[in-house]
C-alpha cells in the first residue's frame, strides 16, 4: 500500500519511505554525489507557491542542479521553449489548472523527459496510480527537501 506523507510512489508501484527533513536549505551530498549530478542537468520546477517554488529551486541549485521555474503551465511551457531538460518536477494543482493534464502538455514538448508530480495534496492510491499511467515517472508529496533531491537525482540518472 502506499502511504501519504514522507513516502514516494514509482511507477513500479513501490512505496518508498524517505527519511524526515528538518534543514530546509542545507543540502548534505558527498563531493562525488555532486560529481554525478553535472551541472548540466536542468529542471524545470513548475509550482504556483512563491515561497515554495524559491525554497526547492534554491536547494536544487545549491545540490548542483541548473533549475528554470515557472509559476503556471503557460510560463512552463515558455521558459522550457527549446532548452534541453533533463526532468520536469510539476506541482498537480496548479492555481486554474490541472498539473496531470498540463504534463501532457510538457510532455509532448519534450518527450522522454521524466516528470514528477509534487504535491501538497492527499490522494489515494487509485489516483496515484492513475497520475502514473497517464505518464508521470514518479508522485511525490511535499515535504523534506532531501525527498525532492532524492526524487530528482534519481529522475536525472535515468
Amino acid at each position: 500500500m502506499i502511504k501519504l506523507g514522507t513516502t514516494f510512489a514509482t511507477p513500479k508501484g513501490a512505496a518508498q519511505k524517505a527519511q524526515p527533513d528538518n534543514k530546509m536549505l542545507s543540502p548534505i551530498m558527498s563531493q562525488s554525489a555532486k560529481a554525478a549530478i553535472p551541472m548540466t542537468k536542468t529542471v524545470l520546477f513548475v509550482d504556483d507557491e512563491n515561497d515554495w517554488r524559491f525554497m526547492a529551486s534554491t536547494y536544487l541549485e545549491e545540490s548542483g542542479f541548473k533549475v528554470i521555474t515557472a509559476r503556471n503551465g503557460t510560463e512552463a511551457l515558455l521558459v522550457s521553449n527549446g532548452v534541453r531538460l533533463n526532468v520536469i518536477v510539476l506541482d498537480i494543482n496548479l492555481a486554474g489548472e490541472n498539473g496531470v493534464v498540463f504534463m501532457e502538455f510538457l510532455k509532448r514538448n519534450h518527450p522522454g523527459v521524466p516528470v514528477l508530480l509534487y504535491t501538497g495534496m492527499e490522494h489515494d492510491e487509485a489516483a496515484i496510480e492513475g497520475m502514473l499511467k497517464r505518464g508521470a515517472h514518479q508522485y511525490l508529496r511535499k515535504g523534506g527537501m532531501h525527498d525532492l533531491l532524492a526524487a530528482v537525482q534519481g529522475a536525472a540518472l535515468n
